[in-house]
């Protein structure tokens, strides 16, 4: 019983140490000093152990709090659970290295919150940019002739001057 105590005060005192700081946007916003209006509800670690909303603020658990200085994390944290705030992402696009986006691409390829955080920093031998590129140079095919034929429009209004709601 006597091993478990100093366990527990070290969880609590990591709780309160995380508790009250800011994540997300309003993390960002402070931390660069950005001359924008405040978050309406800014996410704050708290001890909880779920993502908590109330109508002041977001509870985050510790667990959940991203790394002091690792702004595209606290971005993509906030894109995924306070939405998107263009003033903050705007503000912040000025601060944030491109090889920081490119890192957090490369670790998550397929991440839809690192390419919403992205402006055109795609790296240059990325495959989707290879595959844009490719069908650009490719011919592009017409539709078939038979979308814009010229027997569908006359068929077309004849059916509807068949119909005894429209000769009327």
């Amino acid at each position: 019983m006597r091993s478990e105590a100093p366990d527990i005060c070290s969880v609590v005192q990591r709780l309160l140490a995380f508790s009250g700081k800011y994540v997300g946007y309003e993390y960002v916003r402070s931390s660069l000093d950005l001359p924008i209006f405040e978050v309406r509800r800014p996410a704050l670690a708290k001890p909880v152990t779920r993502i908590m909303s109330s109508a002041d603020a977001l509870g985050v658990p510790a667990a959940m709090v991203p790394a002091d200085g690792d702004l595209v994390a606290h971005l993509l944290f906030a894109l995924k659970h306070e939405g998107v705030n263009l003033q903050v992402l705007a503000g912040a696009s000025k601060h944030l290295a491109r090889a920081d986006l490119v890192a957090a691409l490369a670790a998550t390829p397929n991440g839809q919150y690192v390419r919403m955080t992205q402006r055109r920093s795609r790296p240059p031998d990325s495959p989707r940019r290879a595959r844009i590129q490719s069908l650009a140079s490719e011919s592009i095919r017409p539709p078939p002739r038979a979308l814009y034929s010229a027997t569908a429009l006359p068929n077309a209004l004849r059916r509807r001057s068949s119909c005894a709601c429209l000769a009327a």
